[in-house]
């Protein structure tokens, strides 16, 4: 197992606490070489993170990879990275939020990745319940995630891949090298810290871009810390905006799924097929 700075700087505290407890688990953990260092607001040079990712990537003994945080960053190491080994030598690659584009990028090679939370918030009590449910994903446990009814869920039943992560991300892989099509695929989304409008815009984008067009079902995780301009109010809360995106769409939209960019973080694989079942009693995402 290696724990890997892909993106901003972290706390080397933090670190070592995730460590104790990956170690606690039985795993052997094996930080990157340059995952404490501190260049501008990142967790080492591009140069020396890269260096770190592909040594983790290559080393055949090492069968996860932890981002030990997410940030921004990440993306700008996907071409600089040789892919080869890892293609013919998979393992898990974890992380969420900036590392969406990550795990985005490994998808179109073929190979699926954990949306979960990362070791810089596992010392944090209150994300306890979606640490153990990332430990038992990782022991080979299949994990449901369910959420109550919610008055903007549209009820159905669908199965799929599972695609997603942070929103912000997803629109700005599209026209990449990580471009991938949504088609007759399970959507997830979440996002930290934006602007309803921005919020609307990035929705557009996905929509413009063909990405909504022929999905098979909509999840929609926590939207933390979201901003509204009081002296411009858009008019329209998150939930009324994403909705009116899928209200013509005869698929099912589910609405309150824990992940995100809050405690309740529990992990899902994408690239993993999925049946997802929405009714008066909630949510259930399942495989």
């Amino acid at each position: 197992m290696a724990i890997i700075g892909l993106a901003s700087k972290v706390n080397p505290k933090d670190i070592e606490r995730a460590i104790s407890i990956m170690e606690s688990w039985g795993l052997n953990v094996i930080p990157g070489k340059h995952l404490f260092h501190d260049h501008y607001r990142f967790s080492g040079s591009e140069l020396e993170r890269a260096q770190d990712f592909q040594k983790a990537l290559n080393d055949t003994p090492i069968k996860a990879i932890f981002a030990a945080r997410g940030g921004y960053g990440s993306s700008k190491l996907i071409d600089q990275t040789n892919w080869q080994q890892f293609i013919k030598d998979p393992k898990w690659i974890i992380g969420f939020s900036d590392i969406t584009a990550i795990l985005q990028h490994v998808l179109k090679l073929g190979v699926a990745g954990i949306h979960g939370i990362m070791p810089a918030q596992f010392k944090k009590q209150e994300y306890r319940n979606s640490l153990n449910s990332l430990r038992d994903l990782l022991f080979g446990n299949k994990i449901s995630l369910v959420s109550p009814k919610h008055p903007f869920s549209q009820p159905g039943k669908a199965k799929g891949q599972l695609v997603g992560g942070n929103l912000s991300i997803l629109c700005s892989l599209i026209g990449t090298s990580s471009d991938i099509t949504f088609d007759n695929k399970i959507l997830f989304i979440e996002e930290v810290q934006e602007e309803v409008f921005r919020i609307d815009r990035l929705m557009n984008q996905l929509k413009r871009s063909g990405k909504l067009n022929n999905l098979r079902g909509v999840l929609i995780g926590h939207f933390t810390e979201i901003q509204d301009d009081p002296a411009n109010p858009y008019g329209q809360s998150i939930e009324e905006l994403i909705s009116g995106y899928f209200t013509n769409q005869n698929i099912p939209v589910g609405f309150g799924l824990p992940i995100g960019h809050k405690p309740e973080n529990y992990p899902v694989i994408v690239g993993m097929e999925y049946e997802l079942a929405i009714d008066d009693n909630g949510v259930k995402l399942f495989f």
